[in-house]
């Protein structure tokens, strides 16, 4: 049987009342763990100066992510628009752009501290259908609309599973999202050392809300939260060290760097556990003149299943496994002042069961040592 796909979709919601409705209702930015990756998984060790390495040293950046999904995955194959039908709901689009304020202080020659504070702005729309869980939160029905039934589907959509297309559910919010704090212990010490090994440990803290409701007063589900809900263990081992490159000036030695990182998830609100996750990276920056670095970068992302605990969610399309390239650009703009920015490409995308990833993801951001 011929399955609709999102062009068919979108062109239903083109009658006047459906897009009165959606237009009162569609607006702005996000992403969840249902839905594929939610944050651009970059290390950007290599991006601070050498004196952020020196005792007193104090390190401020703010970044930008920003990341659109809207390709439908269903393992590795790319379907289309409800090729394959999810039970509860079929994802059409969710993005996240997240701006992180981030401050560095180098405690000794060995030890630094650092907090990170997200901002997430986040869009979701999908098409839920009856029986699904998210429609008996409060006060939901009241304001449920149909976007289409099935007798307005000519390719005979009435004889599968869903009796009728659903109902379009949008959410946008702007919310602080969860603040992590990292402790980093630098093995060799020396700023001038041709090699480097440091380990860290911190804790993402639940700081951000997990009641975020949209227009209608749905109670997102908690992978579209800003939050995770409960307390994240952070583990890292990175290492870096210089490298002679053909053609570029010994005066600025260009730069190799590896890491690899853990988080641990615990549960949190009615034992919904997000899954543990390990990201891995390997990169380049090389000087191309006094002012400018060519970034280069690939990684690696796993992320479990979730738990569903006692929140009756459906959790067999959460998780899955990610390579990206990100070449970047940064450049100097004053002494400890600098702007980067990086374009990351996906390289190998897996994920379990069906979930909405993205073509690319972009970073951008301002650093400053002093």
């Amino acid at each position: 049987m011929k399955r609709p796909t999102a062009k068919k979709y979108r062109s239903a919601l083109l009658s006047p009342a459906v897009l009165a409705f959606a237009m009162g209702l569609l607006s702005s930015s996000g992403a969840a763990a249902s839905c594929g990756v939610e944050s651009c998984p970059l290390d950007h060790s290599a991006l601070k100066s050498v004196k952020s390495d020196l005792p007193g040293a104090l390190s401020l950046s703010v970044k930008f992510e920003d990341i659109h999904q809207d390709v439908p995955r269903f393992g590795r194959q790319r379907v289309a628009f409800q090729q394959v039908r999810r039970p509860d709901h079929d994802e059409i689009e969710t993005s996240t752009r997240t701006t992180t304020l981030r401050a560095s202080y180098t405690l000794t020659s060995t030890w630094s501290f650092d907090v990170a504070v997200p901002v997430v702005r986040r869009r979701h729309s999908h098409i839920s259908f009856h029986g699904h869980h998210g429609n008996d939160a409060e006060g939901a029905h009241a304001h449920e609309r149909p976007v289409a039934s099935a007798e307005d589907d000519d390719d005979g959509a009435a004889g599968h599973a869903h009796d009728d297309v659903g109902t379009l559910e949008t959410w946008h919010y702007t919310e602080l999202g969860d603040i992590t704090a990292w402790s980093r212990l630098k093995f060799d010490g020396g700023t001038s050392a041709q090699r480097q090994l440091v380990a860290g440990l911190g804790l993402s803290l639940p700081t951000a809300s997990t009641q975020v409701r949209n227009n209608a007063g749905t109670l997102a589900e908690p992978s579209l939260q800003p939050g995770f809900g409960g307390l994240g263990i952070l583990a890292e081992l990175s290492s870096l060290g210089s490298l002679t490159v053909p053609l570029i000036s010994s005066q600025h030695p260009s730069r190799w760097y590896t890491s690899a990182r853990v988080r641990m998830n615990l549960a949190g609100n009615d034992g919904y556990r997000f899954g543990h996750e390990a990201l891995g990276h390997v990169g380049l920056k090389i000087p191309v003149s006094g002012r400018f670095n060519a970034l280069s970068q690939v990684s690696y992302s796993w992320r479990g299943e979730d738990g569903p605990g006692s929140a009756g969610e459906l959790v067999d399309a959460t998780g899955g496994t990610y390579a990206y390239l990100s070449p970047g650009l940064q450049i100097a703009l004053t002494d400890g002042l600098s702007v980067y920015g990086y374009y990351q490409l996906p390289l190998y995308q897996r994920v379990n069961d069906v979930q909405i990833t993205s073509d690319r993801n972009l970073i951008i951001g301002l650093g400053f040592d002093r």
